[in-house]
């Protein structure tokens, strides 16, 4: 099953290298960025694309990294709580009789 899965993903990493080679080769032009305050320089449209798609990375692992930390935070808490949950009722149990 391992091996299955190592040539799906070196399929899909053959398929993606293929059709990005594809891309620069076909979109040489030069074009500028133009943003609503300022014109960034002339670049081709796959450098662009590259610097969106690696400012899409950073910025979605930066925003997951964010949520996982709210979560180990809240499971900490939860954690804690469940504990002193735990301890109130071994108190309880330990002062009712005839059980």
């Amino acid at each position: 099953m391992r091996w299955i899965k190592r040539i799906v993903t070196a399929l899909i990493l053959i398929t993606v290298f293929y059709w990005s080679l594809l891309f620069r080769v076909e979109n040489t032009s030069e074009v500028p960025l133009s943003l609503v305050f300022f014109t960034l320089p002339e670049a081709s449209l796959s450098v662009w694309m590259v610097i969106a798609f690696a400012f899409g990375v950073g910025l979605s692992l930066l925003l997951s990294s964010i949520l996982a930390a709210k979560q180990k935070a809240q499971l900490l808490i939860s954690k804690r709580q469940l504990e002193q949950c735990h301890r109130q009722l071994a108190k309880l149990r330990a002062g009712t009789p005839g059980e």
